[in-house]
C-alpha cells in the first residue's frame, strides 16, 4: 500500500500542475513515468514545453526516441531536443548531441555533436564533460591530445559522472597511478551499469594489487547476488522496500532535470521561460519534503547512524 504521505505530495504536485505551474508539470510527469503511466507522463511533458519550458521539451524528447507514451520516433525526439538546446538546456544539447553522434534521427554531424557536448560541458554537465574527453582522446575529427582529454575525464569524475570515474582511472592506470585509478574505480562502481562494470572487470583483473582484488570480488559478488529485472538504468537498484523504490528515482531525477533552475552559481536567478524563480523554489520545497520523507521515514540500511 502507498504511503499517504506520498499519496498526498503527488497530489499537490497535480494540483500545482493543472494551474499551470510548469516546473511542477515537469516534475509530475516524472513521476507518472516513473509510475509506470508513460501515456500521461507525455502529455505533461508536451503542455509544459508549449509553455516554453526547456527540461520539459527534454523529457518530451526522451519519450519520442526511447517510445515512452508515444511511438518512438528519433526525428520527433531530435525536434524536442533542438528546442530544449536552443534555450540553453544541457541535457538537451546532451542527448541532441548524442544523435548527431549516431546518425539517428538527423544526419550524422560529429562537428555539430562536438559543438553541443562542448556547450553542455561549459554548463557543469558531467556526462557531456566525459563525451568532450572522448573526441580528445580517441581524435574524432580533430588532433588527439591526450592530455586535454585526462583533464576533461578528471572534471567528469569530479562532477559524479560514473563513465567518467571509469574512464579517468583506466587512463591512470596506463600511466601508473595505480592507488588513484583504484580509488577512481571504487568511486564508479556503485553507479556503474553493466557495461562499465564489465569493462571494470576487464581491467582489474591485470592489475595485482590487494584493492583490485577487493573491487573484483565486490563486482563478482553483485553480479551473483543480482536478480532478474535489477539491472537498470543506473546499475544500482533501491534499497529499503517498496516505498524507498517509488520514491528515489522520483526525487533524484526531479532534482536532476530542476538543477539548473534553481538559484545557481553566483547567486543567478532561473532562466527557464514561463517559470518564475517563486514556482522553482516551490517545487524545491516539494523536492525536500519528499527527501525527509526518504531520510526520515525509511532509514538506510547502507548509512551510518
Amino acid at each position: 500500500m502507498t504511503n499517504p504521505l506520498v499519496l498526498s505530495r503527488t497530489a499537490s504536485l497535480r494540483r500545482q500542475a493543472e494551474r499551470g505551474h510548469v516546473a511542477a508539470q515537469l516534475v509530475f510527469g516524472q513521476a507518472l513515468l516513473d509510475s509506470a503511466d508513460p501515456v500521461q507522463a507525455a502529455r505533461w511533458f508536451a503542455i509544459a514545453d508549449t509553455a516554453g519550458f526547456a527540461p520539459a521539451a527534454n523529457m518530451l524528447g526522451r519519450c519520442h526516441e526511447k517510445g515512452w507514451g508515444v511511438p518512438a520516433d528519433p526525428r520527433q525526439a531530435a525536434s524536442c531536443y533542438r528546442r530544449a538546446a536552443a534555450a540553453g538546456d544541457p541535457w538537451g544539447c546532451y542527448n541532441l548531441a548524442n544523435l548527431y553522434l549516431r546518425g539517428r534521427g538527423v544526419e550524422r554531424d560529429r562537428l555539430e555533436s562536438w559543438r553541443l557536448f562542448l556547450q553542455a560541458a561549459g554548463q557543469g554537465h558531467a556526462k557531456s564533460m566525459n563525451l568532450v574527453a572522448r573526441f580528445l582522446d580517441e581524435g574524432w575529427d580533430r588532433a588527439r591530445d591526450r592530455r586535454a582529454a585526462l583533464l576533461w575525464y578528471r572534471r567528469a569524475a569530479e562532477a559524479g559522472d560514473y563513465r567518467g570515474q571509469h574512464n579517468l582511472a583506466t587512463a591512470l592506470a596506463e600511466q601508473g597511478a595505480l592507488d588513484e585509478a583504484l580509488s577512481w574505480w571504487g568511486r564508479a562502481l556503485p553507479a556503474a551499469t553493466p557495461d562499465v562494470r564489465e569493462a571494470m572487470e576487464q581491467a582489474l583483473r591485470g592489475i595485482d594489487h590487494n584493492e583490485a582484488r577487493r573491487l573484483l570480488a565486490a563486482l563478482c559478488g553483485e553480479r551473483a547476488s543480482r536478480g532478474p529485472g535489477e539491472r537498470g538504468e543506473t546499475g544500482a537498484r533501491p534499497r529499503g522496500g517498496p516505498l524507498r523504490r517509488l520514491l528515489t528515482p522520483i526525487v533524484d531525477r526531479a532534482k536532476s532535470l530542476l538543477n539548473p533552475y534553481y538559484r545557481g552559481a553566483g547567486g543567478r536567478e532561473p532562466a527557464a521561460a514561463n517559470a518564475s524563480a517563486q514556482e522553482i523554489r516551490r517545487l524545491q520545497k516539494e523536492i525536500e519534503r519528499l527527501n525527509r520523507l526518504l531520510a526520515g521515514a525509511i532509514p538506510d540500511p547502507q548509512s551510518r547512524g
